[in-house]
């Protein structure tokens, strides 16, 4: 999203056409001996996500999302003057709280 956003969608490392790869999670989990999941879309949600929780132990649930997805909260950057980016410190992420509530969290820090 923030290559999409700042960038121009000129991708690197961050898609197949950019060079990234991935491993394959289910070899992974094989040689963790963990129980596999793959979730490839929101319909499969219902049927799955129920046998997937109320298994014992931990598992291996891999989850496709489409590239193009919103991720929220998020951290927020911008460009300074002179061309660099600058972002916000983890603590504030968007969507921004109002600064009196946002003033108020931080006091409990």
């Amino acid at each position: 999203n923030t290559q999409n956003n700042y960038f121009e969608g000129r991708c690197y490392a961050s898609c197949e056409a950019g060079g990234l790869t991935l491993p394959d999670w289910k070899k992974i989990a094989e040689g963790f001996n963990l129980p596999y999941h793959r979730l490839t879309n929101n319909t499969e949600l219902d049927p799955k996500l129920g046998e997937i929780l109320n298994q014992n132990g931990p598992i291996f649930c891999e989850v496709l999302v489409s590239p193009d997805q919103q991720t929220a909260p998020r951290v927020t950057s911008r460009k300074t003057k002179d061309g660099r980016m600058e972002s916000a410190p983890m603590e504030d992420l968007a969507p921004l709280l109002e600064r009196e509530e946002f003033a108020e969290n931080m006091k409990n820090v």
